[in-house]
């Protein structure tokens, strides 16, 4: 991609509605604009959900590319809790590495 289009998809991943503010995120400065989409999915039976998340992370000088996949969650609750887990526990061990 370009630069302009690497531009016009920033943009659009930071257009984030209330109620959206979750995610990968997490794993940013904190007081940095998020850039990031999320997305939910009931499914299976009993009705377990997938829950995703998938971003751009700054942090401690560094530019990351931050994906949180997950599956069969007993509520879209849990999934976001797992994912911003997973994120900030990851982020933060990556940028702590020699």
């Amino acid at each position: 991609m370009n630069a302009e289009s690497r531009s016009y998809v920033r943009a659009l991943m930071s257009a984030i509605i209330d109620g959206q503010n979750w995610g990968v995120g997490a794993a940013g400065a904190p007081g940095d604009l998020p850039v990031l989409k999320n997305g939910w999915l009931p499914g299976g039976v009993p009705q377990l959900w997938a829950v995703n998340s998938v971003g751009i992370v700054e942090r401690a000088g560094h530019t990351l590319l931050v994906v949180v996949l997950t599956d069969g969650q007993p509520t879209r609750e849990t999934g976001i809790a797992l994912i911003e887990q997973v994120a900030a526990t990851s982020v933060g061990a990556l940028v702590r590495a020699p």
